[in-house]
């Protein structure tokens, strides 16, 4: 992969935690907006739906790059030709539970240990073995 291809799955990985960032920070102005009124909540509908309307179009973009690296990630993974020797087979499989149950998190730190160092035989795993 190249290196301007790396990046922009970089990119593309992080940026779901940049929309839940955002996402929250719409739902505290949401609800900062709504308790002005000196504890009385101002409900007007067309200010509820134009604050509220951001969080849901954040919180959906966020899922659904979620979704799409998650399906890459576990095809990369999955498909990656140095897990195929019997030693390494574990480490798929490590890999894959990791992606699954930690998510973006586990997709970030998949990135950086697999995909980002230009040469795979430099990996962290190969060196500690080398030693």
């Amino acid at each position: 992969m190249s290196k301007s291809k790396k990046i922009l799955l970089g990119v593309l990985t992080a940026l779901p935690i940049v929309f839940f960032i955002l996402y929250f920070v719409f739902f505290i102005r949401f609800f900062s907006s709504m308790m002005a009124g000196g504890g009385q909540p101002i409900l007007d509908a067309q200010a509820f739906s134009f604050q509220f309307f951001p969080m849901f179009i954040f919180m959906g973009i966020a899922a659904l790059m979620s979704l799409g690296l998650l399906v890459y990630y576990l095809v990369h993974i999955s498909k990656n030709p140095k897990f195929n020797d019997s030693k390494n087979s574990s480490s798929r499989v490590a890999w894959i539970l990791v992606v699954i149950f930690a998510g973006i998190v586990g997709m970030i730190v998949y990135f950086f240990v697999e995909i980002w160092p230009s040469n795979p035989d430099t990996t962290q795993a190969n060196i500690l073995d080398s030693n």
